[in-house]
């Protein structure tokens, strides 16, 4: 039964994982998010491949109310348009 199921996941045409590094901007990450309509990022460490978090858009929004200041969230937000 095992083998059935593991020869049915190889014919299956997979995409790669959508992933950004630790170096990724959130602007670049946000644009990823919406681009390919998912709604969780991992952040994959580049050398070891090892998982360190997973963004979301939970995260980011929290991230901008606690630590931008509103003029800053106004050039997010605009640059953000720019994108989508």
């Amino acid at each position: 039964m095992l083998n059935v199921f593991a020869d049915l996941l190889m014919d299956i045409d997979t995409q790669p994982l959508l992933s950004v590094s630790p170096d990724t901007t959130m602007l670049e990450a946000v644009r990823k998010l919406c681009l390919h309509h998912v709604h969780r990022l991992p952040v994959v460490d580049p050398a070891s491949g090892n998982l360190l978090c997973m963004l979301t858009h939970k995260r980011l929004l929290n991230y901008l109310y606690t630590f931008v200041s509103v003029s800053q969230r106004r050039y997010c937000l605009h640059a953000f348009r720019r994108f989508t």
